[in-house]
């Protein structure tokens, strides 16, 4: 195996991995608003009912989505650092030395989409969705709060 077959071996290699890295964010994604579509649906179902300590549990399952919603954000965050700085950054740098640089040309594309305000990216709009569903959750927990002291006095 010559060195310019190596080469583009290793740069295929890196290729799968991004697109791997990328299909892996989406199942995440995807657990995360399922998971939060469940506990908004177990708010509305049994929010109302006691749970310990005087409880309902509208307080525990939107403490649950504050916390998912938390984790969710990392996650994405985490999958678009390793998506976009580390495999992006190793394939731009492979692609020097090859004849093509689609990947090159594809972030010069999308550069110049963002500065024209065209294109609002998925990885954007999933990190939206987190901080939306955290501030619900916030205000369900702020609201059984009020309930809780309102209630006492």
């Amino acid at each position: 195996m010559d060195t310019e077959d190596l080469k583009f071996n290793q740069y295929k290699l890196y290729a799968e991995q991004k697109e791997q890295f990328t299909a892996r964010s989406f199942l995440t994604n995807r657990f995360y608003m399922i998971t939060v579509i469940i506990l908004f649906a177990l708010i509305l179902l049994l929010g109302e009912l006691p749970f310990a300590y005087g409880l309902r549990g509208a307080s525990i399952f939107a403490v649950t989505g504050i916390m998912m919603s938390i984790l969710w954000w990392m996650n994405m965050d985490s999958y678009n650092t390793l998506i976009k700085i580390k495999l992006s950054d190793v394939i731009d740098k492979m692609e020097k030395e090859l004849p093509s640089h689609p990947f090159e040309n594809e972030y010069s594309s999308i550069q110049e989409l963002k500065k024209n305000k065209k294109v609002f990216l998925f990885s954007e709009m999933q990190k939206a969705y987190a901080v939306i569903t955290f501030i619900l959750f916030l205000l369900i927990v702020l609201n059984e709060v009020t309930k809780m002291f309102c209630c006492c006095y």
